[in-house]
């Protein structure tokens, strides 16, 4: 049994947000009518902003994404890195996951290619790819864009939430 953190702590946050996907995987299993992708998206928000926020970051700064995989962490493809500092960071990974969850720049496609493609509103998240950008106040295009699979965005969620509460708590 997990001894939670008060929802008053950053930690306390990522904590419950790891159980609550779990909860949402575990219910659209079970066949109950819910959008475990577009939950993931907004537990995203709370395991990337509430620690960023209340500046829990700088061990994430050192942590090389490289090094994640051997982990088992999913990769975000990055397909736009027009910033000076390069997404080699899992805290550069999670400040621009923050600009662009913060700001509402998250949008779905389905997964496949051409006529195949699937419905970015299938409740299947195998089906469904999330695209994140950062695109700087004021600007029109993203100067960072990621994507990731439903599924490995699941992965990515308990990973995350793994990390913080291990190095973070």
């Amino acid at each position: 049994m997990t001894l939670f953190v008060s929802r008053n702590e950053a930690i306390g946050v990522v904590q419950r947000n790891r159980k609550n996907v779990v909860h949402m995987r575990n219910a659209r299993r079970r066949g109950e009518n819910v959008h475990e992708v577009t939950h993931l998206v907004n537990s995203l928000l709370g395991m990337v902003v509430y620690p960023w926020e209340r500046h829990l970051m700088e061990a994430m700064q050192e942590t090389r994404i490289d090094s994640l995989a051997a982990e088992g962490w999913p990769k975000w493809k990055v397909v736009v890195d027009n910033y000076t500092h390069k997404t080699d960071t899992l805290g550069r990974l999670v400040e621009h996951l923050r600009n662009a969850a913060s700001h509402g720049r998250v949008r779905f496609e389905g997964a496949g290619k051409g006529s195949g493609r699937l419905s970015a509103d299938s409740k299947e998240p195998v089906q469904v790819v999330v695209i994140a950008e950062d695109i700087p106040l004021g600007g029109e295009s993203a100067r960072w864009e990621a994507h990731i699979g439903g599924d490995d965005l699941y992965s990515f969620c308990l990973h995350l939430a793994d990390y913080v509460e291990e190095r973070l708590g």
